[in-house]
């Protein structure tokens, strides 16, 4: 049987401003919460098991009073707990606690200015660091560290920091863009920029996940990489189970082909192009090998 995902937003509370927040929940302050008995009732309806993923979002999940309740509950049913998290309240965590978390997904789009004015808040970059930094020395494997990219920051100026020192010992990254609600086509700059920090973590043989932008527009390096796993197939249940308060849920098809461009239907890439409205599943690359990953 194919892995099941339960996909949850436990809070719309956030403790950051993110300009490009396309939730209306967390823009528009909801008080919306889910409970460990919501969880209880989920797991009743869909029994899942061992093999399965629970994956823990929000608004900001480490600000809700359930969560170390949530990732109990979770971690018995199965070791697979995704959390995607800004990580400014991630070094409260108990290390019981994250012991149980498989894989934390946090988002930085650059150095302390950059980061910052992006979230609208002056205390974001500091307190994630210091999450970070805590996190990778107790386990460099932990983190899924997401870079983001704009035309209106300077991602790259995180790399000439001190911090960068500490980050680059991490094991894990993501590359993506910021997606705009009026305009979700990717830019060559973009895509430029993001292969020479591809390419930079593959030779440090880093993990890397790509999604959000076009393949195609990536460097003939990482073509050549991807090419032979161009029909590699997804181990994972492609609808997603999308569950809210009161044990409430949606089933959603996340493995739609992506759309960038007219050219894209026959593309030789197309199943490892992953647009995330469309598509949760997105190509990891570890040196000249590739796999179909949960984003």
């Amino acid at each position: 049987m194919k892995k099941r995902i339960l996909y949850c937003n436990i809070t719309y509370a956030c403790n950051n401003n993110c300009e490009h927040c396309i939730s209306y929940n967390v823009r528009n302050k909801s008080k919306r919460a889910v409970s460990l008995e919501d969880y209880e009732l989920l797991q009743h309806r869909f029994q899942l098991t061992e093999n399965d993923i629970w994956t823990i979002s929000g608004g900001e999940p480490t600000l809700s009073p359930s969560f170390t309740d949530i990732i109990d509950f979770c971690y018995k049913v199965s070791k697979h707990i995704i959390v995607y998290t800004n990580g400014r309240k991630l070094g409260s965590i108990s290390k019981s606690t994250l012991d149980k978390i498989e894989r934390i997904i946090v988002p930085i789009y650059g150095a302390e200015e950059q980061h910052n004015k992006y979230v609208a808040n002056n205390l974001a970059y500091k307190e994630t660091m210091e999450s970070i930094a805590k996190i990778i020395d107790y386990d460099p494997n932990k983190i899924d560290l997401k870079i983001i990219l704009d035309e209106n920051i300077d991602t790259e100026a995180l790399f000439l920091t001190r911090d960068w020192n500490i980050l680059k010992t991490n094991q894990n990254f993501s590359v993506t863009r910021v997606l705009k609600k009026e305009n979700i086509q990717c830019s060559f700059q973009i895509a430029s920029r993001a292969s020479v920090i591809v390419e930079t973590l593959i030779q440090a043989n880093k993990g890397v996940r790509l999604y959000d932008i076009p393949l195609c527009l990536l460097s003939q390096n990482i073509q050549k990489i991807l090419f032979p796993f161009r029909n590699i197939s997804v181990d994972y249940d492609t609808h997603v189970i999308c569950a809210s308060m009161g044990g409430h849920y949606q089933l959603f098809d996340f493995h739609k082909e992506t759309d960038w461009f007219p050219r894209c239907l026959n593309c030789s890439l197309k199943k490892l192009c992953c647009m995330i409205m469309k598509n949760y599943f997105c190509p990891k690359l570890n040196g000249n090998r590739v796999e179909l990953m949960t984003e």
